[in-house]
């Protein structure tokens, strides 16, 4: 009986609830191009071209990601893409640590890096020499270790929960690291890029939008 009862309640947790509301800003994918959180047929789709050493790329973060998700892509009316722009070493370190894990860890990675510029970008972009020699020095994945630790890189990933030999196994993925170093290559020859952050909305990028109050007035219009 019990076995039996087992199996009713699996069936019918199964079954879809009728007339239930998707919660868009758990309906998070990996894309051939970045990563997508809402609603795949959004009237408004919107793809970010990032960088994360970028202070305009964080300034956005701050300003405009809790109206997106709260506001805009809750209501299933705007998805949002995050894709890469890779810049050096750093915002490659960065970018693979924001895509360890699966890929519902990824929005709540990448926030967590740029929401914390403040604490590593000046000295990410103005670092010692004994500091630019061991980002420079040995292997390609000891050399992210090590913008890792002197960044304080290690500190947010346990912050989100993570260990150190699974951040580790992360930076030491270099399939991983020519993968989004490929990727960027490909975003930059988006027609209409010129520089971080871009934005295209429905597949057509907006000229001269390169922050949140641009963009959200453009939104708006379309909604």
């Amino acid at each position: 009986m019990k076995s039996g009862l087992r199996a009713v309640l699996a069936l019918l947790l199964a079954i879809p609830v009728m007339g239930a509301t998707p919660v868009w800003n758990n309906e998070i994918i990996e894309t051939a191009a970045g990563h997508r959180v809402g609603n795949p047929e959004a009237a408004v789709r919107i793809v970010a071209f990032e960088s994360y050493t970028c202070p305009a790329c964080g300034n956005f973060e701050r300003q405009g990601e809790g109206a997106l998700r709260i506001v805009y892509i809750h209501s299933g009316k705007v998805s949002l893409e995050v894709r890469h722009i890779i810049r050096d070493s750093v915002d490659l370190t960065v970018a693979m640590l924001v895509n360890c894990g699966p890929a519902d860890k990824f929005f709540a990675n990448h926030a967590a890096f740029m929401l914390s510029q403040g604490a590593w970008l000046n000295k990410a972009t103005n670092p010692q020499q004994t500091t630019s020699q061991r980002w420079t020095s040995g292997t390609n994945d000891a050399r992210r270790r090590n913008i890792a630790q002197d960044l304080g890189f290690y500190t947010v990933m346990t912050n989100r929960g993570y260990q150190r030999p699974e951040v580790d196994r992360c930076l030491n993925d270099n399939a991983m690291a020519k993968k989004l170093s490929d990727q960027s290559v490909s975003n930059r020859e988006t027609p209409g890029f010129d520089g971080t952050p871009s934005f295209s909305i429905n597949g057509v990028m907006q000229e001269h939008v390169h922050g949140w109050l641009a963009l959200q007035k453009i939104i708006d219009g379309r909604l």
